[in-house]
C-alpha cells in the first residue's frame, strides 16, 4: 500500500495510489494501521492534483549548534 497526501480544490487529503489514479481514503484518528483506512469512493487522476509531504510534522526541533556563529556565541565546541 502506497498512502500518498494530496491537494484537492486546496484541501489536503489521503489517498491510496493505485497506477496513474490516486484512491481518496479517509485519514485515520490515531490509528495508522491499514484497516483504519476508509474508502471515500473519491478518485482522482495523479496529473489532475497535486502530491504533499506525506505526513505534516507536529513540530521542528532544530540544534542551533550545528552552526558555527551559534556555537561560538555559547563558546560550545562544534558537533
Amino acid at each position: 500500500m502506497q498512502l500518498v497526501r494530496f491537494l484537492n480544490e486546496g484541501v489536503p487529503c489521503y489517498g491510496r495510489a493505485d497506477g496513474a489514479v490516486i484512491r481518496e481514503v479517509s485519514a485515520p484518528e490515531g490509528d495508522w494501521q491499514e484497516a483504519a483506512f476508509r474508502k471515500t469512493g473519491r478518485v482522482f487522476e495523479k496529473k489532475a492534483v497535486k502530491l504533499l509531504a506525506p505526513c505534516e510534522p507536529g513540530k521542528v526541533v532544530c540544534v542551533g549548534l550545528n552552526y558555527r556563529h551559534h556555537a561560538a556565541e555559547l563558546g560550545a565546541a562544534l558537533p
